[in-house]
């Protein structure tokens, strides 16, 4: 999670005029924020808040409803589009080039795990990976993405 604050750290030249940098940065935040809660607590029992199922993997359960219907990796989604609002407020290059090395990572995690819940899931959860994009849902659902994390509802 460092590398989530990391762009507040970073100066250089200004890259954008502040009446643009802050309402941008400050609604990127807001949402990432919002997300959050969904992304935590969507449809997950306490097992999973705890991360029992690490440790016990015959006890995890795949999860598909609420912000996974839209996203598969709600979590990886909100740290990046945190830290990429951290670069825009902090409003220079380098700190938004900062912010875009929290995906790199992420990059990687992704597959690796989908591959071990595809090895746990089965064919269940390929249609899943098949059928729902990573970090960012689709044009068409963003309405109903976006009731989601602003009212909680479907």
């Amino acid at each position: 999670y460092a590398l989530l604050v990391h762009p507040l750290l970073v100066s250089g030249r200004t890259l954008l005029p502040w009446q643009v940098a802050m309402p941008l940065s400050s609604l990127i935040i807001a949402f990432s924020l919002l997300m959050r809660r969904p992304a935590v607590f969507g449809g997950f029992s306490l097992a999973h808040s705890l991360s029992i199922y690490l440790y016990f993997p015959e006890e995890g359960t795949r999860v598909s409803k609420e912000i996974f219907g839209y996203i598969r990796h709600p979590s990886y989604a909100v740290c990046i589009y945190m830290s990429l609002g951290f670069g825009i407020l902090r409003n220079n290059l380098p700190a938004v080039l900062t912010a875009l090395i929290y995906v790199v990572p992420t990059l990687f995690e992704i597959p690796l795990e989908e591959r071990e819940l595809i090895e746990r899931f089965g064919q269940e959860h390929r249609r899943y990976v098949e059928r729902t994009p990573a970090l960012l849902p689709r044009f068409g659902d963003l309405g109903r993405f976006c009731k989601l994390i602003l009212l909680g509802e479907q």
